[in-house]
């Protein structure tokens, strides 16, 4: 089930040559109303950092239009990767900015810290974070089970 997969003919999507996945890089942030693809492995990863540069100074139009962006589509989980520890600072001012409910910071340049991954779902759609099926009959709901050993 889900809904369609995304086209391949527009040039906007990559999929992945074994899997069903597919993905996209940019350096801008996806238009509003992004087509979620439910139920779909489809990442969109923006490159447009509003990170702080290396002496902590940093953009504050860029975090401002991320803040608006993340507001205005509310995905339930934000991942912030920037070297350490400036990152933190990033992260703290997108929580100050927004209500993300997941907020996960990782390091671009720290091995012991490594970058940040993070996944969504939309409880509009009656998706709930966390919820499981039974494990002998996960496959039968996903393909790309997601475990979170902190819940």
């Amino acid at each position: 089930a889900g809904s369609a997969t995304p086209s391949l003919d527009d040039g906007v999507y990559t999929k992945h040559g074994k899997k069903d996945v597919y993905y996209k890089i940019s350096t801008s942030l996806p238009e509003d109303g992004i087509n979620e693809y439910w139920r779909k492995a489809v990442v969109d990863v923006t490159t447009k950092a509003p990170a702080p540069d290396l002496q902590g100074n940093s953009d504050p139009s860029k975090i401002d239009d991320l803040a608006r962006w993340l507001v205005t589509n509310q995905p339930i989980s934000l991942a912030v990767n920037a070297p350490r520890p400036l990152g933190f600072k990033l992260g703290q001012d997108l929580f100050e900015k927004t209500a993300q409910v997941v907020y996960t910071v990782g390091s671009t340049n720290d091995p012991r810290a490594p970058p940040a991954l993070s996944c969504q779902a939309r409880p509009q759609e009656a998706e709930v974070f966390g919820e499981f099926p039974p494990r002998k009959s996960l496959d039968t709901y996903t393909k790309y089970p997601v475990v979170v050993p902190s819940s």
